[in-house]
């Protein structure tokens, strides 16, 4: 577990810095040779596009490698009824953990001085609304979600599904770089990393994360902007709806949205020489003992537990690693410092 949490750390290491590198160069390199292009619609897009989407998550990739996964059939369908339902907890969670990011901000500013910048402020342009739409509703939510719910999520739930959701929606988090994002980033990835194990699949995430950013990032700004003294009232009263509408759901859905099975995967393990690779075991009836589908599995030699692999340990078989246990390895503390150190700066950004 660890070695391959590590890896995945250093993946998004290397996102993180290839991601700050080229934009500071693009920005020099604009700044020195193409001055005029700063004040561009297109600024932004051009900027994103190269360091983020483009060269941060193929460095991403290529650093992960091949891995191995949980070859997993497509479960639970959702219905359109329970997809909005599922958006509205989204923006209940994005809304009173968007209030939790700034009372932090706040009492932070208050004991050092600086009130943090929020590099949303630099994407969002209601003056160009389509080059926001296509960052926050286009490009962020497809590379994101195949990032941490593809292949994050992927290569985590077999350690345990509940650890694995929980990390890769810490780092999601944390890959904002700013606490303005934060908190609501890691609770919205918690909800996506759930609707992920429920799925299978990583489509109707990308689509409540693009619902999700359209609000935020599209509509409330134009409604502020076009709607004068009419948007405020609007916006003020969307802030109720979705908060308080969106904790009753929370409350009442919270346990059919966290059913996801056993907390490690029923699984067939075959050694291969560098790794383990991850067979769905199908369902059987009877002359095959039990345990194999729960992840026990014969080498040729003897019966192996896969949960005591998958664990430290003394930890009783079934449950599976914390986000923090997948969290203590070279690659994510890495990572983790590096994201904690770009947060810092955004207290000193001019």
């Amino acid at each position: 577990m660890k070695k391959a949490c590590s890896r995945l750390g250093w993946g998004l290491t290397g996102m993180a810095l290839v991601t700050v590198i080229v934009q500071t160069l693009l920005v020099l390199a604009i700044a020195f040779y193409f001055p005029e292009f700063e004040d561009s619609p297109f600024y932004t897009l051009v900027i994103m596009t190269i360091s983020f989407y483009l060269l941060g998550f193929g460095a991403f990739r290529l650093i992960i490698g091949k891995g191995d996964v949980v070859k997993e059939e497509p479960r639970e369908k959702l219905t359109a009824a329970r997809m909005l339902k599922l958006f509205v907890m989204c923006m209940g969670a994005v809304y009173m953990f968007n209030i939790v990011g700034m009372l932090v901000n706040w009492l932070i500013s208050s004991f050092s001085g600086y009130f943090p910048s929020n590099p949303l402020d630099n994407i969002v342009d209601v003056e160009a609304i389509f080059i926001s739409f296509l960052l926050t509703v286009v490009c962020a939510p497809l590379i994101e979600e195949a990032v941490f719910r593809g292949f994050m999520l992927s290569r985590t739930q077999r350690f345990g599904k509940r650890g694995a959701v929980w990390m890769t929606a810490i780092c999601f988090g944390l890959v904002h770089m700013n606490l303005s994002q934060f908190f609501y980033a890691v609770a919205t990835g918690v909800v996506f990393g759930y609707v992920r194990l429920k799925t299978g699949s990583i489509k109707p995430t990308i689509l409540l994360h693009a619902a999700v950013n359209f609000v935020g990032s599209v509509f409330m700004p134009m409604v502020a902007v076009y709607m004068g003294e009419a948007g405020s009232i609007i916006s003020v009263a969307t802030l109720f709806i979705f908060l308080i509408s969106g904790l009753i759901l929370l409350r009442r859905e919270w346990s059919w949205l966290t059913d996801v099975g056993p907390d490690i995967p029923d699984e067939t393990v075959i050694e291969t020489e560098d790794a383990y690779a991850i067979e769905a075991q199908p369902e059987t009836e009877g002359g095959i003992p039990r345990e194999i589908r729960n992840g026990v599995y014969f080498d040729g030699v003897r019966w192996v537990n896969m949960n005591e692999r998958a664990q430290e340990p003394g930890k009783p078989n079934g449950k599976g690693a914390t986000a923090l246990e997948m969290m203590k390895n070279p690659g994510m503390s890495v990572y983790v410092a590096i994201c904690l150190l770009m947060i810092v700066s955004t207290f000193f950004a001019v």
